[in-house]
């Protein structure tokens, strides 16, 4: 049911009509022969958003436009005037990330914004040539801007920056290395104690130096053998003021939330006696050592309530050849630090570890107790003289006449690749431990038998998974794993799940867990893929006080997993929204409406009221605060709920409690996304898009009221909707096209949906040529829109501006261990639809699809002749060989994937031998009549791109139209840009000469020889 159904508010309707489909497409009042066809020059000046991010008072919004390669633009807007300021973000691709908090942010106090800019195209172009070293490179550069005024400070060569999480006034930021001239104008001169020069004078002594000073050659050399960074020059800034004070030599900076302190640590080179960590008075400007000596100091963490810190440091073993960490800690006022967790004093600590500083410090909520990590402490480094290897010859000689090899051990867990994946990982494991600070008593938690735990917000209970008992099965059945509950006072282990394949959740105060798993007993699987569990799958929650299970959802007539799974495996649950604040009930999905089942006992009610389900809707809470880890259950929550029939969006308020139906806020045929909430004020920023729709961003004034207005409804509104930029303008001088939902039936009678693209100048009397985009399910990226942008595959923008219809059908799989007769079964039907129609030039169709979509592509033109041009990105062209190989990415043995996941042959090579010849294009290459192009990189590490050449041989010895591009070095996906440009362009070529005649390029005439790779460009 569509929301035009939906009884709304007069308010709502008014919203509607503003974002009806006019609304952000100024395209539609200019004439289409003033219009443009788009080219492939616009990839690198089309301009993207990121990182949109609102200040804490709401009256604030920042957000990166990003061009597809160039330099970038911050822009900070303010939304009451509608005026905004702008300032350079330097080179930057449409790939690029734009992080919140780590590239730009606002000051709590919403007063300034704090960024980082990359270097510009040009600059960087410029160093490239002249041969600059890497330190010699252009750096960031530190922007500071001043709302008020709109003046910004910039300040070169800039690493990074802190500012106060809950206060305005300061900012601290740490430079990069200063270039060589730079040093050579500052000459010799000696750092003074404080201000411009080194680390601050401490509280207690220095170490008494050793009776026998070491040479300065031995000092060098000891120096060379340990891996030390050194720090740069730390600046703190009043904001108000603009005064700085400089620090040398630091490594890692936070501030206290309340802007009271600022905590650093230093790593000095010339004065290393000063290492230590540090804490600054902003008030007096006064420096306090919480601890020298020289060695590294890492992980620097502050406690939640501000009461508490912790950090690691090696300098009680900095001279041993390999020098191993211990936990420092102190309440924060206290004068100086002292050991927490040491490998030599502490307790119950398991010999041969020590703490690790691979590992992150993680304080409880209360501060009462720390998480870190312990590792194996390391061997000391083998003597490389002569004299140790006995023989007069060098441990480098030696090394050279060993054996090296790999053994594949059959009952090895892992295979060797994937050991060789992962084998820095298990180098560096280090096992989560935790200290009782009152108590001064330490616990260890993981081992290698549980490798990863987290602990509870409050510290009551620690949740692992392993898939130590199921990892060889994972290589060809998928993976589980077994969750098991730690106690942190005691370090005992309690098994509450076994063979577990979906979202294990510990909730938040660690009261419960939760799961969606098996039922019954163990049947494994059939031929087809059916069986698994005896009694299907369920959702469970375990009470920890207790030790008690609870089957949730077995009495419920509503199906928790996914309808559309068509995979021979466990299907997948809809998920869950976790736990409420509170913690007495937990939020799982159906396939439309939210749950909620009393963790108590109790009866199980939909909070959406079966609203969803009666409407078609399917409804997801929305996470309006990223450090929110519960579901509210004191205010109303907002959901986004997508119409299952025709893709449309809305937001929406309902409440955990109560029996209020959900109170609809925005709807709007298009996709919309929630972007930010401000943290002080009620502005919630948002996007919207179509296929014909850029994705702006739109602002409102969010109220999620908690009570009941009259009617029973929820007082919750979403107003003053309006839309505050306006990069839907690029699209004003193109010819676009507009996306529509069409049903259809594969050729064995089931529904199915694909989104058709027609041309913005359509005409029904005229015949165009049709490009078939195919990979699994797609309709459901109906409204998104999609940039003018080079890659692996086709641009569905360019084809449809430059005279193309798009048709993009959903495939499902209903055959068990026959994947590509059912691709075909879906899509031929639907191309013989568009054909019926009358505007598709039967001479004209093509097709393009990548990785799984590469192989069916393969497979149906062994079995058809409609297409008269394909591409097959990456294609698995035989089962046979690929069924045994590797996924070099990830070292995993493929097996799984072929009986389990994507391929859906349901049963192993040897069980059903002529179902992966039957799937296997190779066995069939000579049916091939279509004129095929293939791209396979030899850097693959998803499909080998040995397929592709067994493809490509096979169809070059039958004399069949083929070409294979292979870029040098390059992933699954193109990353490059450059390569993806010329893909793009060679693809477009293709089918532009096979689909609508256009003169072949050299390169499919003549092809490119090896002897003239890089000397020839056709």
């Amino acid at each position: 049911m569509s929301h035009s159904s939906i009884k709304l508010p007069v308010a709502v309707l008014f919203v509607l009509l503003l974002l009806g489909p006019s609304v952000g497409t100024t395209s539609a009042a200019r004439s289409q022969d003033s219009k443009v066809r788009l080219t492939h020059d616009v990839y690198d000046s089309w301009r993207s958003l990121r990182g949109a991010t609102l200040s804490d008072d709401g009256r604030w919004l920042l957000y990166a436009e990003v061009p597809g390669e160039g330099d970038a633009e911050l822009v900070v807007r303010n939304l009451e005037t509608g005026s905004d300021h702008r300032q350079g973000l330097g080179w930057m691709t449409s790939g690029t990330t734009f992080v919140r908090r780590a590239e730009a942010e606002f000051t709590a106090d919403s007063r300034f914004v704090v960024y980082l800019a990359k270097p510009g195209i040009e600059a960087l172009k410029a160093a490239r040539k002249d041969e600059k070293k890497p330190d010699q490179m252009p750096k960031k550069t530190l922007g500071i801007l001043n709302l008020a005024t709109g003046e910004a400070v910039t300040v070169d060569r800039v690493k990074s920056f802190a500012l106060p999480e809950e206060a305005g006034g300061w900012l601290a930021y740490l430079k990069d290395k200063p270039l060589e001239d730079d040093k050579a104008k500052e000459g010799d001169k000696e750092p003074s104690a404080e201000g411009e020069g080194g680390a601050p004078e401490a509280t207690e002594s220095k170490p008494e130096p050793a009776q026998e000073e070491p040479s300065e050659e031995e000092n060098d050399d000891k120096e060379k053998d340990k891996e030390k960074d050194y720090g740069t020059e730390l600046a703190v800034r009043s904001l108000s003021s603009g005064e700085e004070t400089s620090i040398a030599s630091v490594m890692q900076m936070q501030f206290a939330d309340d802007g009271s302190r600022l905590f650093y640590t230093v790593s000095s080179k010339e004065e290393p006696d000063t290492d230590g960590v540090y804490a600054r008075d902003l008030a007096d400007g006064s420096d306090h050592a919480l601890l020298m000596g020289k060695g590294n100091y890492k992980r620097l963490t502050i406690n939640e309530e501000q009461t508490r810190i912790a950090f690691m440091t090696d300098r009680n073993d900095y001279e041993a050849d390999e020098p191993v960490f211990e936990l420092y800690g102190m309440e924060i006022g206290e004068s100086a630090a002292s050991v927490w967790v040491s490998h030599t004093t502490t307790s119950g600590f398991p010999d041969g570890f020590a703490v690790s500083d691979k590992e992150a410090i993680r304080f409880t909520d209360d501060g009462t107790m720390v998480m870190f990590g312990i590792k194996e402490r390391p061997e000391p480094e083998p003597e490389t003289d002569a004299e140790a290897t006995g023989d007069g010859s060098t441990e480098e000689e030696s090394e050279e006449e060993k054996a090296k090899f790999d053994l594949w051990h059959w009952n090895d867990p892992y295979p060797q690749p994937r050991q060789l994946e992962i084998a820095d990982e298990v180098n560096d494991e280090a096992f989560e431990s935790v200290y009782h600070i009152a108590e001064g008593r330490f616990v260890q938690l993981a081992d290698e038998d549980l490798p990863d735990v987290e602990l509870s917000d409050n510290g009551a209970i620690a949740m692992g998974t392993t898939d130590r008992a199921w990892a060889k099965r994972a290589s060809y059945e998928g993976s589980y794993e077994d969750v098991i509950l730690v106690d942190p006072r005691t370090g005992e282990r309690r098994l509450v799940a076994e063979r577990v394949s979906w979202d294990a959740t510990l909730s938040p105060d660690g009261r419960y867990v939760s799961w969606y798993g098996g039922a019954g007993d163990w049947i494994g699987y059939d031929s087809e893929g059916r069986g698994g569990w005896s009694g299907g799958q369920r959702w469970f929650l375990y009470d920890v006080a207790a030790g008690t299970t609870r089957d949730l959802t077995a009495q419920l007539d509503v199906s928790f997993e996914r309808r559309d799974w068509d995979t021979p495996n466990l299907a997948a649950p809809y998920g869950s929204a976790g736990f409420t604040a509170d913690e007495q009930a937990v939020l799982i999905y159906d396939e439309f409406d939210i749950w909620a089942f009393p963790t108590g006992g109790g009866e199980a009610r939909t909070i959406t009221e079966g609203f969803g389900r009666e409407h078609g809707l399917s409804f997801r809470t929305v996470k309006t605060d990223p450090d929110q880890d519960a579901v509210p259950v004191d205010t109303p929550v907002l959901l986004r709920a997508t119409d299952q029939e025709t893709m449309a969006t809305s937001f929406w308020a309902d409440r955990v409690e109560g029996d209020a139906t959900p109170a609809v806020l925005l709807a709007a045929e298009a996709s919309l996304s929630f972007v930010d909430l401000a943290d002080g004020a009620d502005t919630m920023v948002f996007t919207r898009q179509t296929f014909s729709e850029f994705p702006d961003l739109w602002v409102g004034q969010l109220r999620l009221g908690a009570n009941l207005a009259d009617d029973g409804d929820l007082e919750s509104a979403l107003t003053g909707v309006r839309k505050v930029t306006e990069l839907g303008s690029q699209t004003d001088r193109y010819l676009w096209g507009r996306a529509e939902l069409r049903d259809f039936r594969s050729s064995d009678g089931l529904p199915l949906k694909g989104i058709l693209i027609k041309p913005e100048d359509f005409d029904p009397d005229k015949q165009y040529p049709l490009m078939v985009y195919i990979y699994e399910t797609l309709h459901q990226g109906l409204h998104r829109f999609r940039s003018p942008s080079p890659g692996t595959s086709i641009n569905p923008s360019y084809y449809v501006s430059n005279g193309y219809v798009l048709w993009m059908p959903d495939i499902e799989y209903v055959t068990p261990g026959y994947p590509g007769k059912d691709a075909l079964k879906c899509v031929l039907p639907g191309i013989n639809m568009l054909l019926d129609e009358g505007y598709i030039d039967a001479e004209g169709i093509g097709i393009q699809g990548h990785s799984w979509g590469g192989y069916q592509i393969a497979y149906m033109v062994t079995q058809t002749g409609i297409f008269k041009a394909a591409e097959s990105g990456a294609p698995v062209s035989n089962m046979t060989s690929a069924y045994g190989g590797i996924r070099w990415g990830s070292g995993l043995v493929r097996q799984f994937q072929y009986e389990r996941t994507q391929s859906r042959l349901g049963a192993s090579l040897w069980e059903v031998p002529l179902r992966y010849i039957e799937n296997s294009p190779l066995f069939w290459a000579d049916k091939i009549d279509t004129p095929l192009l293939i791209i396979h990189n030899d850097n693959d590490g998803a499909v080998p791109w040995y397929q592709g050449i067994e493809f490509i041989m096979a169809l070059r010895r039958l004399g069949k139209e083929a070409y294979m591009y292979n870029y040098n070095g390059e992933e699954h996906g193109l990353r490059k840009r450059v390569n993806q440009k010329d893909w793009t362009v060679r693809m477009q070529q293709f089918f532009d000469h096979h689909l609508r005649g256009v003169p072949a390029p050299e390169w499919m005439t003549k092809g490119i020889r090896g002897w003239e790779k890089g000397e020839v460009d056709r």
